[in-house]
């Protein structure tokens, strides 16, 4: 029968479309909201440990060549995740998932996996705080082993960052003990050789005076140099007086005549016992000066010198006076120039002695010279060796402050001010899972669905090149449509048509049944299922996970 056409907008003809193919966006929406939900209930639930540690500074025990503190703070990230960490604290917590993998392949991967599950959050500070916050998380399908786990990872860092302070203290420590045993083997040797090289030439020890100087006085070889030169010096110059005092004496003799007059009265008696007398007290004082030994420089040898002048003044003024009388006999030798031929003698014999002496004490101090020369060489080893050691005491000093120094900061190490962690939020786990969101996993495959049905069923509609309405032959001819003729259905056809819609969701319901019962039973009743059924799913757990 022939009806009018009447013009439909397309929201209405996709309506018609969708309802149409319903069972085409039903199908798929529902298989995937199954699988979605059933992910969303078998996917291990991951359990997310926390914990946040402030790292400060510790000025008083800071280690020459060692970073800071709140560096250690900065690098956690890499010290926390290093695979090396995580092998040590799986090997302490010995977790019989881990231990029972066969092959050390099987074994990195699972530590590759539990890396992945490591959070660690450095936020920026200043600088000049002098402590770095770090915020560190762990997740794990089960509580109890995250919280385990990142309990044990921050106290293993903790202690390695203690011990790594410790322990350079230690190393520093230890090398000053070596460098002090060191300069003290040194000092040990460079006074050995002080002393046989002083023992061996016959050095005394040093001896400092009030100014701090080495009294050079007091070492033999030299002592001896100017005791001869000393004593050349006082043989020279007395040799040079008595030369001059026997030329003085020779001068005199000669003037002196042979003979002299023989006195008639007893007047000239007397003048020649005062002669005599002179002439012996000359002799005793000029014996006692040469007996005396003194130098010219002496109180003593000044004096017998003043009394020597005044003798001779006296016997040169009683051997000047000769007059000529005529009670006077010239037929007598004359005594006093027979006395001072015999002075004269004496005073040789003396000149002589002196000029040997003056030779030997020359001779001996040619040799006490090139002894003491000889011993310069000494000297100036033992000089290098005493400034070796001034520097050997002084670096035994600088090296005996810094173990003190460092010996107080591994006190200070091992006490409360050596801790640089401030435990700000202990290791906790959460009571509930927080990853994935169940919800949210069931939510988007509903979604994602209903998406892919709507999706198929419009393609299936369009992709065909063909008439799907009247209102599309309208839009196709030039002349109008003036009536259709209804899609004719007979009874077979209908009821054959809902039999299959039935069965569709006949299976549909019981798919859904079958998922929802096995996933209520693995949850709350594993033992209403099948052992196979239950490994089978938690082996697909495992893969998910």
């Amino acid at each position: 029968m022939a009806v009018e056409v009447e013009n439909t907008s397309q929201v209405e003809e996709l309506l018609r479309v969708l309802k149409r193919r319903l069972w085409w966006i039903l199908i798929p929406a529902g298989i995937i909201a199954i699988l979605g939900v059933s992910y969303a209930i078998v996917v291990p639930k991951k359990y997310v440990a926390t914990a946040q540690v402030m790292v400060f500074d510790r000025p008083t025990t800071a280690v020459r060549g060692s970073i800071s503190n709140t560096a250690e703070g900065r690098v956690a990230p890499h010290k926390l995740k290093a695979p090396q960490r995580v092998r040590s604290v799986l090997d302490k917590l010995k977790w019989l998932e881990y231990e029972e993998l066969p092959t050390e392949v099987e074994a990195a991967a699972y530590r590759a996996s539990i890396i992945k599950n490591i959070t660690v959050n450095v936020p920026v500070m200043e600088s000049n705080v002098q402590q770095q916050l770090v915020k560190i998380k762990f997740s794990h399908t089960r509580v109890d082993l995250a919280e385990q786990f990142l309990f044990e990872l921050v106290r293993q860092w903790q202690h390695e960052v203690l011990d790594k302070a410790k322990r350079s203290l230690t190393d520093e420590s230890d090398q000053l003990i070596a460098e002090q045993a060191d300069l003290e083997k040194e000092r040990e040797e460079h006074m050995a050789t002080l002393l046989r090289l002083r023992r061996d030439n016959r050095i005394p020890p040093k001896t400092n005076n009030r100014s701090g100087n080495d009294m050079p006085q007091s070492i033999p070889a030299f002592e001896e140099v100017r005791r001869l030169q000393r004593r050349l010096n006082e043989a020279r110059v007395e040799h040079e007086e008595w030369a001059e005092e026997l030329d003085r004496m020779r001068a005199q003799e000669r003037r002196m005549p042979d003979m002299v007059p023989r006195p008639g009265s007893g007047g000239g008696d007397t003048g020649e016992r005062q002669l005599e007398r002179l002439h012996k007290q000359l002799e005793d004082e000029q014996n006692r000066l040469a007996e005396g030994g003194w130098g010219p420089s002496h109180s003593a040898y000044k004096r017998a010198q003043s009394k020597i002048a005044k003798l001779r003044a006296k016997i040169e003024q009683a051997m000047g006076v000769a007059p000529e009388r005529d009670n006077f006999e010239y037929v007598q030798p004359n005594a006093n120039k027979q006395a001072a031929q015999d002075i004269i003698a004496l005073g040789e014999e003396k000149l002589r002695r002196l000029a040997g002496a003056i030779t030997t004490t020359d001779s001996k101090l040619v040799e006490a010279e090139k002894m003491a020369s000889s011993l310069q060489k000494v000297y100036s080893q033992i000089g290098q060796k005493e400034f070796e050691m001034s520097k050997v005491e002084a670096g035994l000093k600088t090296v005996s402050q810094n173990l003190l120094k460092v010996r107080n900061k591994l006190a200070i190490q091992s006490g409360p001010l050596g801790y640089p962690f401030d435990d700000l939020e202990k290791v906790t786990a959460s009571d509930e899972p927080e990853e994935p969101n169940a919800w949210l996993i069931s939510t988007f495959s509903i979604v994602l669905g209903l998406g892919v049905g709507l999706g198929l069923a419009v393609a299936l509609e369009f992709s065909k090149n063909c008439f799907r309405s009247i209102n599309d032959i309208a839009r196709s001819m030039e002349i109008p449509v003036l009536g259709a003729i209804n899609r004719i259905e007979t009874r077979r056809q209908r009821h054959v048509k809902r039999v299959q819609k039935l069965v569709v969701s006949l299976c549909m319901l019981l798919s859904m049944g079958v998922v929802g019962f096995t996933l209520w039973a693995w949850a709350l009743h594993p033992h209403l299922l099948k052992a196979s059924v239950v490994e089978s799913i938690d082996r697909l757990r495992e893969v998910l996970g």
